[in-house]
C-alpha cells in the first residue's frame, strides 16, 4: 500500500516512514534505518520520525546515535510547544483588544 502511495507521490514522507516501520517490524534494520532517515530528510519537523529513528538505532545497538535522535525529537516537540504558546498568546491579545474596543 505504501509503495503504491510513493509511486503516485514520491515525496510522501508518511509513506516512506511507514515503510521504514514495516521493515523494522520485519527485522530488516538497514532498510528501516534508510527509510526512516529519508522520511526525516523529507519532513524534519516530525518528532515521531526522530523518535522512531532512535528506536531503529537502539535496535542496531547504536546507543549514542539513538540518544541523539531522541534528543532531536525532544527539541522538535519543544519548538512546537513554543510556537503553540506564541499563537495562543497572540489569540489572547487579539481577544483582549477586541473586548477593549467594544468597551
Amino acid at each position: 500500500m505504501y509503495r503504491k502511495v510513493l509511486a503516485e507521490q514520491p515525496g510522501c514522507s508518511e509513506a516512506v516512514h511507514f515503510l521504514g516501520l514495516s521493515a523494522l517490524q520485519r527485522g530488516k534494520l538497514e532498510t528501516a534505518l534508510e527509510m526512516v532517515k529519508k522520511s526525516i530528510e523529507l519532513e524534519p519537523s516530525k518528532a515521531d520520525y526522530h523518535n522512531n529513528l532512535a528506536t531503529v538505532l537502539g535496535r542496531m545497538s547504536r546507543s549514542i546515535e539513538a540518544l541523539g535522535s531522541a534528543q532531536r525529537a525532544t527539541e522538535v516537540i519543544g519548538r512546537m510547544a513554543a510556537a503553540l504558546d506564541a499563537t495562543s498568546r497572540q489569540g489572547h491579545e487579539a481577544s483582549t483588544a477586541v473586548a477593549d474596543v467594544r468597551g
